[in-house]
């Protein structure tokens, strides 16, 4: 067996509840690369080149997940938790380890679903990956200054110019709560008018959009409480084009990163989220 392999896991505290930050554990410590280098989280994409490079050496404790007020690097994809997993050094193991913190989804080392709360040794050859995400991850030891900056869910692979690609076609998925506000305060989901107010029925959305944050799948939430008749679908509305649906829907939807979800989104059906899936 390798090195790696006889290494030893090592366990990590969990918070004390899921609304607190992961800590850095107690054996955790900062990286002591070359002179002159410094310790990189890169992303990959379908097997590309790198498409975001985070410098974490100078920290020791890196969180990936989809909510900025628990993780450094964020991933927008909608099975991803909202700290999902995260990375951390030990100076006795020189190693840099991985610890699920009891994502939804998983997070896996080299295909291998990893124990909650569990830290795994990993090296530069170690695939990273969380949930259904295409994104892979790796830690790399590399000369300073490489990183390539921004947002990991946005990055792209090459510089791109000021203005926007234009965009001409997209599929989503959408959540529609109705209101009796809505133009047609119907729903396959009941008999009779919806008689819930505007308010509720932003209460209800904010719910629904909280449980993806934390891990939900859209498409499921979207099945069950989506008042539009693409519930069937998971919410999807196939691909369309502009100028098809109502402008506050299309200006969000063509807003979106392929993998994001909107906010919230007012428009004469109702109110909505969206997911960008093409």
């Amino acid at each position: 067996p390798s090195l790696l392999n006889r290494m030893e896991k090592l366990t990590v505290v969990p918070p004390t509840n899921r609304d607190s930050r992961f800590k850095a554990p107690e054996w955790s410590s900062l990286p002591n690369p070359r002179p002159g280098n410094s310790w990189y989280l890169e992303v990959h994409k379908d097997g590309s080149e790198a498409i975001a490079r985070h410098n974490i050496g100078d920290q020791k404790l890196c969180v990936l997940g989809r909510n900025e007020q628990f993780a450094q690097v964020i991933s927008l994809h909608e099975s991803i938790s909202r700290q999902h997993c995260a990375i951390c050094y030990s100076s006795q193991n020189k190693s840099y380890y991985v610890v699920d913190l009891k994502s939804f989804h998983g997070t896996f080392v080299d295909g291998k679903k990893l124990e909650p709360w569990v830290a795994v040794p990993v090296n530069e050859r170690s695939k990273i990956t969380m949930g259904a995400s295409s994104r892979v991850y790796t830690v790399i030891e590399l000369k300073e200054g490489l990183e390539l900056t921004g947002s990991e869910g946005t990055e792209k692979r090459k510089p791109q110019p000021n203005k926007k690609q234009r965009v001409d076609k997209v599929q989503c998925r959408h959540l529609l709560v109705k209101h009796s506000g809505s133009r047609n305060p119907t729903s396959w989901r009941q008999e009779g008018k919806i008689t819930r107010t505007k308010e509720e029925a932003l209460r209800l959305l904010k719910q629904y959009k909280s449980q993806i944050e934390n891990g939900a799948r859209f498409e499921d939430l979207a099945t069950k409480y989506s008042d539009c008749s693409s519930a069937k679908r998971g919410g999807d509305l196939g691909p369309f084009g502009r100028g098809v649906m109502q402008p506050p829907f299309e200006e969000a939807s063509f807003a979106l990163e392929v993998g994001e979800m909107s906010g919230v989104v007012d428009t004469d059906s109702g109110v909505h989220i969206i997911l960008r899936i093409k």
